[in-house]
């Protein structure tokens, strides 16, 4: 629905929907956001609620215990992890730092790649629905410039198509080649069990490629506001330089 007193942003807004029809917002089912349909684990819930007793302190502000145990999840060293409040806060944060030239996006894709400074430079390689979506990869790779900002999304969102590891690695060392940056969204890779596709162990070590994921959506806690990067020690240094300390709030952690 269209509620003209905010601006228009993707997935849902269940508040809008109270205001309009008298209902409380937990009556409305949501199918505007892609959560998991199971909803949030007992143990996330069991968690928040052992925790509001410390709702009168700060929040760890380097989030060290919840880098530890999502290391071990992810495979990745802590101190190769950035935490976002979302994973739209990195998104934006990105395209600060390496978007002032041009951003490059697939079309159809998450609207929000290229948000976060004033009149972006923005470049979209459209998706062909006759072959199933695939990823354009002669495009991207021979139109890729200097100082691009390159986002995919794997899986891309909306088309749920996943791109094999090994285009994704040939566009990654085009990008370095080059002199280009790329960011790859795996917001909704947990879903597909292919975690093997996964680019988070070239991160590490490539100043040309940093991986974003999402725990909102797979555990199913988007009112948290809990995302990640994975990066060279460089950018991750850097992005926690240009963020909030108190991003991460206690319950999320």
């Amino acid at each position: 629905m269209n509620d003209k007193s905010i601006p228009a942003v993707h997935g849902g807004n269940i508040w809008a929907a109270s205001r309009r029809w008298g209902k409380s917002p937990s009556a409305f089912l949501d199918f505007s956001a892609n959560i998991n349909p199971l909803g949030p684990s007992k143990h996330s819930l069991e968690a928040i609620n052992e925790s509001l007793g410390l709702l009168e302190h700060y929040p760890e502000p380097g989030c060290q215990e919840l880098k530890q145990r999502l290391g071990v999840y992810l495979g990745i060293e802590p101190s190769h992890i950035v935490l976002g409040n979302g994973g739209s806060e990195l998104i934006y944060l990105l395209a600060r730092i390496f978007g002032q030239k041009r951003i490059v996006r697939l079309a159809p894709t998450f609207t929000e790649y290229g948000e976060g400074i004033e009149q972006p430079n923005i470049v979209e390689v459209p998706l062909a629905d006759e072959n199933g979506f695939r990823l354009p990869l002669t495009e991207l790779i021979t139109g890729m410039k200097k100082g691009d900002l390159l986002f995919l999304g794997n899986p891309n969102n909306p088309t749920g198509s996943l791109f094999a590891r090994s285009e994704l690695e040939e566009v990654a060392r085009r990008a370095s080649a080059v002199g280009a940056m790329v960011a790859i969204d795996e917001a909704f890779i947990d879903f597909t069990g292919e975690r093997s596709n996964s680019m988070r162990d070239l991160a590490r070590n490539n100043p040309e490629l940093v991986v974003l994921g999402s725990l909102t959506k797979f555990f199913a806690i988007p009112a948290l506001r809990l995302g990640y990067a994975v990066a060279a020690k460089e950018h991750v240094q850097r992005m926690e330089r240009l963020l909030p300390a108190w991003r991460i709030n206690t319950l999320a952690q």
